[in-house]
């Protein structure tokens, strides 16, 4: 057998650290777990762990650099904290038997999908482009010492930016793992347990309804619009991003949330945490820097059920969000500091509806929700376990909101504030669907009829996206040029591209863009337009006192090129 190189031997080494990261994870995450969710600890192992080794990774970063030592320390403290839990409480891996099944077919259905977003054919890298570009490029950038961040599409400027969920895919890819799997491993685990999660939800507020708890899955996570009645041509291609100028805006959980938008799944599992167990509110504190927006609607849900239903309670519930508001304050500062998108909030009636009068805004709604509205209030008015209702109630102010307040600056990205309303509306609504199918014959018609209208487009979106899921995102020869570049440029180049170009300098060799994509920079309260002039000119072959000590400029398959400044 012939020796092992040198290259090959690092890369063994590389892929240890990545194990070790791993099982680190789920060892600390299972301690968590077997205290959070002692019948199911399996069930949130991972996404525990996740919050953990990724916050441990960060704080020995701090002190050595992000780097293999760093992770290896991380690693070590996570393990340590583990063996020290079990030795004061042992535990085991639980999972209710009734789980199973789900958890399985959640699991594969989670890695089918995910692979078919992000794989290799004939060399080429397909799937699907929406924010492919975003979100690796934060991934790759930060395996590429880019640490503490830069924005990696405005050079130059601090990322303040909740980039948690990346920097765990960019440990497992700094410490061996490919790339494909460093970001879609966390995913299907995350996602996965999520689904086995929203199940425990719903058996919670309704344990003797044996089909409900996967009705609410699926009308949670598969919901749809009426758009599908508006013209049949769509039926062939739903793209639903296309209708968010069109009165449809409110999009499938699946698609927008957990497959495409990525960053939310774990913020979204922690909030139910909190509504499974009050006392798993400290959970909260560490979410800022994962998901901002899951932070700030759990700590509101929190807050609103102690009002609304806790006077007596109140001194008791503000202690207990003491820990998380006070583990959270610094990460919010960070994320507020030189942040201008907080100057977007403005007052718009009705979110996106095509008219601010009462009219339009119902007729928006009913065209968005109209049968979960519907079987919503029928849930609720037929519901004998008033907890639900209290919990709907305490989630609903946050969407008031949003019908009153644009808190962003992408119109569209409102939408984060229905999320958990949402998921309240849902069980009231599977809940009146079951009461409607257990009205003899025809209740059963229309139960079924319902449902598939509540899921059709859901269901088309999810067909579309699988159908163009072949298509490339970079060709083979982007894929070369992009690999020249990772290995013949410094780390911290620069370079100057075509902003709204799709583009692997950075999504795949991990460089800084002086100008990048108008969308992802604009949404984060950035000064698109500051930079245009200067871009144009560094593209032109043209360097000036910009900060920068140069900057580099590529063609479309050409050599890139250093330009001194």
């Amino acid at each position: 057998m012939a020796a092992r190189t040198p290259k090959s031997a690092r890369r063994g080494i590389q892929m240890l650290t990545s194990a070790t990261y791993l099982a680190a994870t789920l060892a600390l995450g299972l301690a968590v777990a077997d205290r959070v969710l002692p019948k199911n600890n399996l069930i949130a192992a991972y996404p525990l762990g996740m919050l953990a080794s990724t916050w441990a990774v960060f704080l020995a970063s701090l002190a050595l650099g992000f780097n293999e030592a760093s992770i290896i320390a991380a690693s070590t403290l996570c393990l340590a904290a583990a063996y020290g839990l079990h030795k004061k409480k042992a535990f085991q891996p639980r999972i209710q038997k009734q789980l199973v099944p789900l958890a399985i077919i959640s699991l594969l259905a989670f890695a089918a999908i995910h692979y078919a977003t992000f794989h290799y054919s004939n060399e080429n890298l397909n799937g699907i482009p929406t924010d492919f570009g975003f979100h690796h490029g934060i991934i790759t950038s930060l395996a590429n010492k880019n640490f503490p961040p830069e924005n990696p599409f405005y050079a130059g400027e601090p990322f303040n930016y909740y980039y948690f969920n990346h920097l765990h895919s960019a440990t497992l890819l700094k410490g061996g793992l490919p790339l494909q799997a460093a970001s879609l491993l966390p995913q299907i685990l995350v996602n996965a347990s999520l689904v086995a999660l929203l199940y425990l939800l719903a058996k919670k507020f309704f344990p003797k309804k044996r089909v409900l708890p996967y009705v609410f899955i699926a009308i949670f996570l598969l919901n749809g619009t009426l758009v599908f009645l508006e013209n049949q041509a769509i039926i062939n291609e739903f793209i639903q991003s296309t209708f968010r100028n069109s009165g449809y805006p409110f999009e499938t959980i699946l698609m927008s949330v957990l497959l495409l938008g990525r960053v939310a799944s774990v913020g979204i599992f922690i909030v139910i945490l909190t509504l499974l167990k009050k006392e798993n509110a400290w959970l909260l504190g560490l979410l800022p820097m994962f998901h901002l927006f899951s932070f700030v609607l759990g700590f509101a849900y929190l807050a609103c059920y102690a009002l609304f239903f806790e006077r007596k309670k109140i001194v008791a519930r503000a202690k207990q969000l003491a820990l998380p508001a006070a583990m959270a304050a610094p990460q919010l500062a960070f994320l507020l500091l030189n942040n201008s998108a907080a100057n977007s909030i403005r007052f718009q009636l009705g979110w996106l509806s095509a008219g601010q009068d009462p009219a339009s805004i119902a007729v928006f709604w009913f065209n968005n929700l109209g049968p979960y509205l519907f079987l919503g209030a029928l849930g609720y008015y037929t519901v004998k376990n008033d907890e639900v209702k209290k919990v709907f109630l305490a989630l609903l102010p946050p969407a008031i909101l949003a019908n009153l307040f644009i808190f962003t600056p992408y119109d569209w990205d409102n939408f984060k504030f229905f999320v958990f309303f949402f998921l309240g509306l849902c069980l009231l609504a599977a809940y009146g669907l079951d009461w409607v199918w257990n009205k003899k014959t025809w209740g059963k018609i229309l139960a079924v009829a319902l449902f598939l209208v509540m899921i059709a487009s859901g269901i088309m979106a999810l067909t579309t996206l699988l159908q163009h899921s072949d298509e490339p995102i970079y060709t083979a020869r982007q894929i070369q040029q992009c690999k020249w570049i990772d290995e013949n440029t410094p780390k911290d180049a620069v370079f100057a591209i075509q902003p709204n170009s799709i583009n692997c300098i950075y999504s795949l060799a991990g460089r800084k863009v002086f100008l990048g994509f108008e969308e992802w920079v604009r949404n984060h309260g950035l000064d698109f337009d500051a930079r245009i002039r200067a871009n144009e000119e560094f593209l032109n072959g043209n360097c000036f006192d910009s900060g920068l000590r140069s900057i580099w400029i590529i063609g479309d398959y050409d050599q890139p090129t250093e330009i001194e400044c």
